[in-house]
């Protein structure tokens, strides 16, 4: 019995972005949720278990560096376990992003090939080689 697919937590205000990021991990054989600002990622982190978090930096009512700390706060309090967090952005700035910690960057717009490296990288790997 083969294990089911890591489940992706893409966090990103943008529909268009939002939507390819969702089309791209759906043709990688995965499955994601998505939200539209930190804070409904953070109402979902409670009711799911994710393998991953894609998140945008800039978005209204709770921007992504917030919502990386507020995730990184909540592993504490609860002791599960850390979640990788992939900032999605067009400026390559890491400024207050490692702090809060945000563990590695994707540049918009997301292409491909440079996702399923990312995935690579930062899913157990019994998934991450996925065509």
């Amino acid at each position: 019995m083969s294990q089911p697919p890591n489940l992706i937590l893409v966090v990103e205000d943008n529909e268009i972005c939002r939507c390819t990021i969702e089309m791209q991990l759906t043709s990688l054989g995965l499955e994601s949720h998505a939200s539209v600002h930190g804070k409904e990622a953070l109402e979902r982190l409670s009711n799911n278990s994710y393998s991953l978090i894609f998140m945008d930096l800039q978005m209204p009512v709770m921007g992504g560096i917030e919502a990386a700390k507020a995730i990184r706060e909540l592993e504490q309090r609860t002791g599960h376990a850390r979640i990788p967090i992939i900032a999605m952005t067009a400026n390559p700035s890491r400024d207050g992003c490692l702090e809060a910690g945000i563990d590695d960057f994707l540049l918009k717009p997301i292409l491909l090939a440079p996702l399923r490296e990312m995935l690579g990288r930062w899913l157990p790997a019994s998934h991450s080689n996925r065509q």
